[in-house]
């Protein structure tokens, strides 16, 4: 087998032995620089920019080059995706599929779904589906489109995370079906009529027999996939038979040198079941660790099983004085951080407790100013910040973080990586919230958010001073939520005043302005 799995806490380290691996692969002639190349597969872009700043700056010079030729980086699910592709495809084609126009992509099947909630019977077991869409008798379109949406991702998940089950519901089963969800399998089940050889699903279940086909040793020589935080079986299970067909290196994060992904999580850390504060919490197992997640746990569990525990060690045990190194080598060691380890406050663990996503932003870069001043060779490219939705961060970074002169004092460079092509344009991001307005609570955050796009500003002769005093006099008006009292009860089902509504607000604005700000006479 020439798969090699290789674990660590360090991923600098990882980093570094990936590329002294690739630069000891040397070729007989160089015609064949041109013939073969090799390739990295990461599991997002942010990682790939890492990986590319590692080697630029930082990599050991003695037994790692300055160039990186001939290599590609893939992302970890299109790869998957393109090699299972190609698998029953002749090997002399040379085309690569559009994952979006898959039949079994999210956007393909949200159509498919959202013509079968337009036009099929749905009765019996789908009879939910078709109270949830109807409005007034009829099936609303709107509806029929938001929750074709919704069961596309599950299902999308579902074929990742849970195949077997879709197997069985694909063959006519019903497994797995909870109180209220027993419409699933039916619905599964019209979606894949006569697709039944397209789907996910059943590309794993023959990539045993035909992987070989994609005849990948004839475009990569050597394969690379680094540090994916989680992976399902299926796709643990592709990369296993993969590395019969080429030489395939895995690298995975793995925080702990213990067994600690086969020990039962502590459930008693749950906040309502929580015991007595005797100190017995404090020296447990790692909590962190307990709260790693379970994709990663089963990854780091499933690669162990796949390798039979032939696997390399790369762990770095951390022996720094800093509250941060204590709580690493916690970590490493599995051990409960406790009170026997105490230590005064140093700054290199820190908390804020922001008021909304502009002030953390705005933290964030006084942080970083003070880092800069206080830690001597510091760089931006040594920073990396993650957020949970990059697309609702980014306009507060640019408002934050951007400059018109880029040499100015306390400037700090950045770039945002790893962005959806809505999150790329302004103008289609803005396009996107108004499609979405008329089934949303009509927020005044909301609106006041559409006028801060500069190209709808524009239109409206608006400057941000404008658009700051328009969030004032709302605020001031009592603006909330709710266009009026009936698109209250319409979207919330309760019955409300008419206070705080767009029409209660403007009516007091129009009021004032009428009346001027001369004062009533005495009565």
């Amino acid at each position: 087998m020439a798969l090699t799995v290789r674990w660590g806490n360090s991923l600098e380290q990882m980093a570094d032995d990936l590329f002294a691996k690739l630069n000891a692969s040397k070729v007989a002639s160089p015609s064949e620089v041109f013939q073969t190349r090799d390739c990295i597969v990461v599991p997002n872009r942010i990682q790939e920019a890492w990986l590319q700043q590692r080697f630029l700056f930082d990599a050991p010079r003695k037994t790692i080059p300055h160039v990186l030729a001939n290599v590609d980086f893939a992302l970890l699910n299109f790869f998957v995706q393109d090699w299972l592709y190609r698998m029953d495809r002749p090997a002399t084609e040379n085309t690569r599929p559009d994952p979006e126009k898959h039949p079994f992509s999210v956007k393909s099947m949200r159509w498919r779904m959202y013509d079968i909630l337009q036009h099929a019977e749905l009765e019996g077991l789908l009879a939910p589906l078709k109270r949830y869409i109807l409005h007034d008798g009829k099936r609303d379109a709107r509806k029929c489109f938001k929750l074709a949406g919704r069961i596309a991702k599950i299902f999308d998940e579902y074929q990742t995370y849970r195949p077997e089950i879709m197997a069985d519901w694909t063959r006519g089963g019903n497994t797995q079906t909870d109180a209220g969800t027993e419409w699933e399998p039916v619905f599964w089940r019209m979606l894949v009529k006569d697709k039944e050889h397209e789907t996910h699903i059943s590309a794993f279940q023959r990539m045993e027999g035909r992987i070989a086909n994609c005849a990948i040793a004839h475009v990569y020589r050597r394969v690379f996939v680094f540090a994916p935080s989680m992976l399902p079986p299926t796709h643990l299970y592709f990369f296993r038979l993969l590395g019969d067909l080429v030489p395939l290196d895995f690298y995975m994060f793995n925080p702990s040198n213990t067994d600690w992904f086969d020990r039962a999580i502590d459930k008693r850390t749950a906040l309502h079941d929580r015991p007595p504060d005797d100190g017995e919490l404090l020296n447990a197992e790692n909590p962190l660790l307990s709260a790693y997640g379970r994709g990663c746990r089963d990854l780091v569990a499933g690669a162990l099983d796949l390798t039979g525990g032939q696997i390399e060690d790369s762990f770095k045990e951390s022996d720094g004085p800093t509250i941060l190194n204590a709580l690493q080598r916690a970590i490493y060691n599995c051990e409960g951080a406790g009170s026997k380890d105490p230590r005064k406050q140093d700054g290199s663990i820190r908390l804020h407790l922001c008021h909304g996503k502009m002030r953390e932003v705005e933290i964030l870069r006084d942080q970083l100013l003070a880092c800069f001043d206080e830690m001597k060779g510091l760089q931006p490219r040594h920073i990396q910040v993650q957020v949970g939705d990059l697309n609702e961060y980014a306009p507060y970074i640019e408002a934050v973080f951007s400059t018109e002169n880029p040499n100015a004092p306390k400037t700090i460079p950045f770039a945002l990586a790893d962005r959806v092509a809505a999150g790329e344009s302004r103008i289609a991001e803005a396009f996107q919230q108004l499609l979405e307005l008329a089934d949303s609570r009509f927020t005044a955050s909301e609106i006041l958010e559409l006028l801060r796009c500069d190209n709808i500003a524009l239109r409206f002769g608006l400057t941000p001073s404008d658009v700051d005093d328009a969030g004032v006099w709302l605020n001031e008006a009592g603006v909330r939520w709710g266009r009026n009292v009936e698109h209250r009860e319409k979207t919330s089902g309760a019955t409300f005043g008419a206070e705080t509504t767009w029409q209660y607000g403007l009516d007091r604005l129009f009021l004032g302005y009428a009346m001027g700000q001369e004062e009533l006479p005495d009565a």
